[in-house]
């Protein structure tokens, strides 16, 4: 039966882990995983809470010896020359935009699950993972803003589940927001966010109702619309050379998949 290693990510600041404690009451075989010393710790787990479960606490290398490796942020690796043989690799790979990464797992012979292309029913199984980037992207920036929500105008540019955190945010905060997505597209997230709005007026009634978004067509916002707006929530993935975004403004936050631009009085 093949061995599992859980590695710790070395990217700066990922604290995230792929298994906790309480989760292997679900597993069989658990004398098959290998977690790395104090793995649990950053997210307030003991190594002797794993080993109450019957695992195996090891060193890193040994955890890299197994058949399988799995590490959070698996597209920042930076232990493959410490790898021996093909190895099944675990994670968030994004292999196209990691070129390193994609390159040393072709010539390790490697084989790789990338969480991001895993989808259950045509949804992605980590959307939360997402919607909590742009959750906490907008509380971070808000904290260097010197404003406050309910007096910002915000534009999102683009309309996936981060931008579907981060509507959350605003509007529960009182923020004036519009979304704009491709051009002549209807926002595929529309449905959720009139169910936000919906929940945010039973919870905060004092919040200014929005308009009713669901049935309004989003295009890209237009260069003399950016103006008006006091900050632009931006996901990385943008096409952020696009003309309608080629201006001087400083980065507030930059969390995950997402980014908040504060826009320049200048504009």
């Amino acid at each position: 039966m093949k061995t599992i290693g859980f590695v710790i990510s070395h990217k700066n600041n990922e604290r995230r882990r792929a298994l906790l404690p309480d989760d292997l009451n679900n597993i069989k075989n658990r004398q098959n995983l290998y977690f790395e010393k104090g793995y649990g710790e950053s997210v307030g787990y003991s190594d002797e809470e794993y080993l109450k479960y019957g695992v195996n606490i090891v060193t890193r290398q040994e955890v890299l010896n197994c058949d399988v490796i799995v590490d959070v942020k698996l597209g920042d690796a930076d232990y493959f020359d410490d790898v021996k043989g093909p190895k099944l690799l675990i994670g968030w790979a994004h292999a196209v935009q990691n070129i390193d990464f994609t390159s040393a797992v072709l010539e390790g012979g490697h084989s790789v699950i990338a969480w991001e292309e895993i989808f259950e029913n045509g949804r992605y199984i980590f959307y939360r993972n997402r919607e909590i980037a742009g959750e906490a992207a907008v509380l971070q920036a808000f904290r260097f803003s010197g404003k406050l929500p309910y007096d910002s105008k915000v534009a999102i540019i683009w309309n996936g589940q981060t931008a579907k955190g981060a509507f959350r945010v605003l509007a529960g905060l009182g923020a004036e927001v519009d979304i704009y997505a491709r051009k002549n597209a209807i926002c595929p997230i529309a449905a959720d966010i009139r169910d936000i709005m919906q929940r945010n007026d039973s919870i905060c009634p004092t919040v200014p109702k929005k308009r009713d978004i669901t049935e309004q067509k989003f295009s890209i916002c237009p260069q003399d619309r950016l103006a008006y707006y006091r900050f632009l929530y931006v996901t990385v993935s943008s096409p952020l050379t696009c003309d309608w975004l080629r201006f001087s403004c400083m980065r507030i936050s930059a969390i995950s998949r997402c980014a908040v631009f504060e826009i320049p009085f200048s504009l």
